[in-house]
């Protein structure tokens, strides 16, 4: 049973862009034995594992089981079931790696259909409890190949970005 917990709760941590410390932080469990449970330690007490998964409304049974799997999505409902609480909300407030939220969230998206400025995407990223910076987002655009770019007809310096169409 504990061998899938710590795989999973691995699994969910990084789902969410948290640092072991950030975990820790979270869920008031220790550093090490985060590390500890994540590489298969056993003996778990209960209570631990409550603390580890208490925020997420999953069972211990659920997390335990090999058929678990992280939605791609539970930032965004974690953002939304603690939108009105700070303390917590600032936790899934922090900085995703940019491919991970383009790709996930940005490309596929009929909001992404149309041509946009990099302002209204940083506010797309930011209505789904997303924090990105403008300019690294631009960067991370520019590189990426499902990404069509053209200059703004009104704006000097200015892009405009949208999926490329097939």
């Amino acid at each position: 049973m504990e061998s899938y917990f710590g795989k999973n709760i691995r699994a969910i941590r990084k789902m969410l862009n948290l640092s072991v410390k950030l975990y820790s932080d979270l869920t008031g469990v220790s550093q090490t034995t985060i590390v500890n449970i994540e590489q298969g330690h056993t003996g778990l007490k209960v209570e631990t594992m409550k603390k580890l998964i208490e925020f997420t409304e999953y069972s211990i049974d659920q997390v335990s089981s090999s058929n678990f799997k992280v939605p791609n999505n539970l930032k965004e409902e974690l953002f939304s079931k603690f939108k009105d609480d700070p303390q917590m909300r600032d936790f899934f407030m922090n900085k995703p790696k940019i491919l991970d939220a383009i790709n996930k969230n940005l490309v596929d998206s009929k909001f992404f259909e149309s041509f946009v400025e990099t302002n209204e995407i940083v506010q797309y990223f930011k209505d789904k409890g997303l924090k990105i910076n403008g300019t690294s987002l631009q960067n991370e655009l520019k590189k990426h190949k499902q990404v069509e770019i053209v200059e703004h007809p009104l704006k000097k310096n200015t892009n405009l970005y949208r999926k490329k169409l097939k």
